[in-house]
C-alpha cells in the first residue's frame, strides 16, 4: 500500500490505462526510506516495468481509477542517494 502519494504529470505520448486492454509501463517510484542503523531518511529511486489494466472507472476520469491490476512486475534498478 502506498500512502501520501504525489503523482507527476504524464510524459509526452502517455496513453491512459484501459479497462479493455493491457498497457505496458516503465516507471520510476521515488520514495524516502529510513535507514535501519542510522535512522536517517534516505531518498530511493526504484525503476520498474509492468503490465497495467484498469479495473474500474466509476468517475469516468482518464487519470483516476478505482483499482488497477499490475502484472509481470520486473524490478530494473534500485538507487539509494546517500549524503
Amino acid at each position: 500500500m502506498l500512502t501520501n502519494v504525489t503523482l507527476s504529470n504524464p510524459v509526452a505520448g502517455y496513453t491512459q490505462p484501459s479497462v479493455s486492454d493491457v498497457k505496458k509501463r516503465d516507471s520510476i517510484l521515488t520514495a524516502i526510506g529510513r535507514d535501519k542503523d542510522s535512522r536517517m531518511w534516505i531518498p530511493i529511486k526504484i525503476r520498474l516495468k509492468f503490465d497495467m489494466m484498469a479495473r474500474g472507472n466509476l468517475s469516468k476520469n482518464g487519470y483516476f481509477y478505482d483499482s488497477m491490476e499490475l502484472s509481470n512486475l520486473e524490478l530494473i534498478d534500485i538507487k539509494y542517494e546517500r549524503a
